[in-house]
């Protein structure tokens, strides 16, 4: 009976710790999933757009299957893939941007969290940190402003 609670604990704990901090996960994993959504309705609509004048195309043309119908299709094609080749390329530049706009709330306060942290292992007691509105880690900020303060007062320097 123990091997199983040790094996159910463990199990518990790496569940848990899928997400460490949920508000910061779930923030992430909501941006990441609205480009994909708005992503994938964009692509969706262009080629709802060429389809329709494919069919367009299609019943305006005589009865007979024409080379213009052929052709027609060709040039429609043509379209489509030239505007769904300029969506990548948009998108990619839009996946860029959104990733380094993220990325720098999370690299610029570990930046700062790290000189900090230098600060406090050279000595240098009672600073206080100021992370920008918006960044992560704002909870951690108050955390070592207080143990700066905290060395401060126990160590006198």
């Amino acid at each position: 009976m123990a091997q199983t609670d040790d094996k159910n604990q463990k199990n518990r704990r790496s569940v848990k710790n899928i997400l460490v901090d949920s508000r910061f996960q779930l923030t992430y994993v909501l941006y990441f999933i609205s480009f994909g959504l708005i992503s994938a309705t964009l692509v969706v609509a262009i080629i709802s757009h060429f389809q329709k004048k494919f069919f367009e195309l299609v019943i305006n043309s005589d009865k007979d299957i024409s080379p213009n119908l052929f052709l027609g299709f060709g040039s429609i094609m043509q379209e489509m893939a030239t505007a769904l080749a300029i969506f990548v390329v948009l998108y990619s530049i839009l996946g860029v941007v959104l990733a380094t706009f993220l990325s720098h709330k999370i690299v610029g306060p570990a930046a700062a969290i790290r000189k900090f942290i230098e600060d406090l292992k050279a000595g240098r007691f009672g600073g206080q940190m100021n992370l920008r509105q918006g960044d992560e880690w704002r909870d951690l900020e108050k955390d070592l402003n207080e143990l700066s303060l905290i060395l401060k007062e126990k160590i006198g320097k």
